[in-house]
């Protein structure tokens, strides 16, 4: 009886280690490096990073794609740009967004990131957006869906990723440089996705615009 409940003892603690050492290793589409959207203010910025190399009051905050779906009409994010130093170890530069005082966007710009890599920091399916020249000129090759959901036949010279959840979104400017990769590459007919991250916004839904539908409720 003893021997079970040792057993029985172990089997729980592992479980509870191996649970805990993966939630640490996921990233959250709505934290970075210890900053939280709709929670983290201006002073934690700094706390975290120190003063920033430039901030700028008064200013706009402009989608990369998708400006229907946010409240970014008007100049009146405080932002702080970042650029260099340890605690951007991997990034040329960040923005970070403040309305209010309160962390909004946090805009990431990667020294080197595989597309492949979001996915597999997140632990979460991003779907294929075209940018507006594929989705005018080049319908065809690039609007068709492969096995997999959201995936295209061949990916274009410029695409986005766009993962949801109900507290942000990520959305990222995927620069996809190869020509064996836009005219298709077998080993991404498997739901891959080629190219490399440019920038990478990360986006609070308190942002979402008011587009009436909560009439409807």
């Amino acid at each position: 009886m003893k021997t079970r409940f040792i057993t029985f003892a172990c089997a729980v603690f592992l479980i509870v280690c191996v649970s805990e050492i993966s939630a640490q290793g996921t990233a959250k589409t709505n934290e970075w490096r210890g900053l939280k959207l709709g929670v983290s203010t201006s002073s934690d910025a700094i706390g975290l990073f120190g003063k920033p190399t430039a901030d700028r009051l008064r200013q706009k905050y402009r989608p990369m794609k998708f400006d229907e779906w946010f409240d970014v009409g008007t100049a009146d994010f405080r932002v702080f740009v970042y650029e260099g130093g340890r605690a951007l170890r991997g990034f040329k530069s960040v923005r970070l967004f403040f309305r209010d005082d309160f962390l909004m966007v946090i805009r990431l710009k990667p020294r080197k990131m595989k597309a492949l890599a979001l996915e597999r920091a997140y632990d979460s399916e991003f779907e294929y957006v075209p940018d507006r020249f594929s989705e005018i000129f080049l319908p065809g090759d690039y609007g068709r869906r492969r096995k997999g959901p959201n995936r295209p036949k061949n990916y274009p010279m410029f695409y986005y990723l766009l993962n949801e959840t109900n507290e942000s979104y990520a959305l990222a400017a995927i620069d996809n440089n190869s020509v064996r990769e836009v005219f298709g590459d077998p080993r991404y007919s498997r739901g891959g996705v080629p190219g490399s991250v440019n920038t990478l916004d990360l986006i609070s839904t308190k942002l979402e615009s008011d587009d009436g539908s909560d009439l409807l409720k």
